[in-house]
């Protein structure tokens, strides 16, 4: 008995596929669905069957009489088409208003979106049909907004009618009309009427400097009066003064600032005489208290004194706080100690909020400062054949970091190893110098040595380091302690730290291991003595 043939089953289609199936544009098959010339889905599975397609692609032609051949168009082309169609000057305000009245003339033939916005497309059929069958429409619409625009202002000339910012607008009552205009009588009506706009005005936000230049004086005059307590603000807002960081900034209604210049017995002339430099007249009017900074500096001193530490405070303008940091001798006292003591005094506690104990600035400090103790810490610095995880030592240098002293300084070998031409055009060692110069199995137990029991720092530390270890293993030796990571410190970490940066910091030793070691001790006393940072 023969094997029975498997039929293949007839294929379906979906909505782009229906599409190319009958021979329509994918925007011609939407318009058609959309106005009912294109049947839906005969399948349960929301798809078209062979059989339907090839009853639809008779319909073809009449479909694409109806919708047209041409991809609909924007309300700005349409108003260029109509132009050119009708003889009339047509904008893209008179389309939507044609496609808004009569929808039964100029229907939305498809929208697409951009952004959060959707336009609207117009069928060039129907355009071509209002421009034969409906001029007089057409030239109606035109004549009204001719009509319109001839007794409106825009919204820019409305608000300088008025006196306001046309954002204010919407303050007014004021009713806003076709293509975002208004009525120039009631514009007219509401600019005779005094209080309208002046309360606007008045209810405009300042911030201190546009306050103090609205009443012509300095900014130093203005916070004087803010301190008299005449005025405080209604709001507060928040600045991005960088990338990460945000301040607040008061601001005051303009009306009550007007106001000041009323209160009796103020001689705002005088202040308005006064130079840069000179006493405000309005400080008799302030509370004669210490400022914040006065407070806080008279504390940290006595305390310091009480403990016998340095104390440094730093104030960061991007925060409004004070960065609080001090020695540890023995580890102490601790920031709990501190926290506490500032918790105690009355008048400091109050300014709590605005201190940052302990900041990494301070530990960057006290770091440099045992790392340049007699016997603590030596620096090192290597040149290389590359960059690249197999670099090996070309040239080393390492110095004590107390004295400055050179304890190692020579070039290496590296044996069958290139030096890399990026590598060379950095430091300039050349093969002839390379040649003569000892292999790593003699310079290894002399820097073991004097790098024993000491804290190895390197401005990049963890690179240093790589290429120490690499070059070792290479040649069959045993790094020893060099190959520890708590052996070694990072300058370059503890430099940006201290300068409150993320960004890498170059250290301009001119790519040479004695004078980048020579470099990266002097940024280490930079780090360490505070009245340079």
């Amino acid at each position: 008995m023969a094997a029975k043939t498997k039929q293949p089953k007839p294929p379906t289609y979906g909505p782009i596929q229906i599409a190319a199936r009958i021979g329509l544009a994918r925007w011609q098959a939407e318009v058609a669905r959309e106005r009912d010339l294109l049947p839906g889905p005969d399948l349960p599975s929301g798809r078209w069957s062979e059989e339907l397609a090839l009853k639809l692609t008779d319909q073809v032609p009449d479909i694409v009489k109806a919708v047209g051949a041409e991809h609909p168009i924007g309300a700005s082309r349409a108003a260029d088409h109509l132009s050119e169609r009708a003889g009339l000057e047509i904008t893209w305000h008179d389309v939507k208003a044609i496609a808004a009245a009569r929808p039964d003339l100029l229907p939305v033939a498809m929208e697409y979106e951009k952004g959060y916005d959707v336009h609207a497309l117009y069928a060039v059929t129907d355009l071509d049909a209002l421009a034969e069958q409906h001029g007089g429409l057409l030239a109606g619409i035109v004549a009204d907004r001719l009509r319109w625009t001839g007794t409106s202002q825009t919204r820019e000339q409305a608000a300088d009618a008025l006196g306001v910012q046309p954002r204010e607008l919407d303050k007014l009552p004021l009713e806003r009309g076709p293509l975002g205009r208004y009525d120039t009588e009631q514009v007219r009506a509401l600019a005779a009427d005094e209080t309208a706009a002046a309360e606007v005005i008045a209810d405009r936000r300042l911030g201190p400097d546009q306050a103090a230049s609205r009443l012509e004086i300095r900014r130093t005059d203005w916070d004087y009066a803010v301190a008299a307590g005449w005025i405080a603000p209604v709001e507060t807002v928040w600045m991005k003064v960088s990338r990460r960081r945000e301040v607040p900034v008061p601001l005051y209604r303009t009306g009550d600032v007007d106001a000041l210049l009323e209160i009796p017995g103020v001689p705002w002339e005088q202040v308005r005489a006064c130079r840069r430099g000179e006493p405000s007249p309005l400080r008799e009017f302030a509370p004669h208290e210490p400022s914040r900074a006065t407070v806080l500096r008279r504390w940290l001193a006595e305390f310091g004194a009480r403990h016998d530490v340095e104390v440094w405070a730093v104030y960061d303008r991007g925060s409004e706080r004070w960065r609080i940091d001090w020695e540890m001798p023995g580890g102490h006292p601790t920031r709990e100690e501190v926290q506490a003591a500032i918790g105690a005094d009355p008048v400091v506690s109050a300014y709590a909020a605005d201190l940052e104990l302990s900041t990494e600035v301070g530990a960057a400090i006290r770091w440099a400062r045992d790392m340049l103790e007699p016997g603590a810490a030596v620096i090192l610095d290597t040149e290389t054949t590359g960059l690249g995880g197999d670099a090996v030592v070309v040239e080393i240098a390492v110095i004590d970091a107390h004295t400055g002293r050179v304890l190692l300084d020579t070039l290496v070998n590296p044996g069958d190893v290139p030096v890399g031409a990026g590598a060379r055009a950095v430091h300039g060692i050349t093969d002839a110098q390379l040649a003569q110069a000892p292999g790593w199995d003699r310079v290894l137990p002399k820097l073991r040595r004097v790098t024993r029991d000491r804290t190895v720092l390197a401005y990049n530390a963890e690179f240093d380091q790589r290429v120490v270890v690499n070059t070792s293993v290479r040649n069959g030796k045993r790094p020893m302690h060099l190959a520890e990571d708590a052996t070694w410190g990072c300058v370059m970490t503890r430099r940006s730290d201290w300068l409150r940066t993320q960004r890498w910091q170059a250290l301009g030793g001119g790519h040479r291991a004695l004078g980048d070691c020579r470099s990266a001790r002097e940024v280490l006393i930079d780090i360490a003595q505070l009245d340079k940072h």
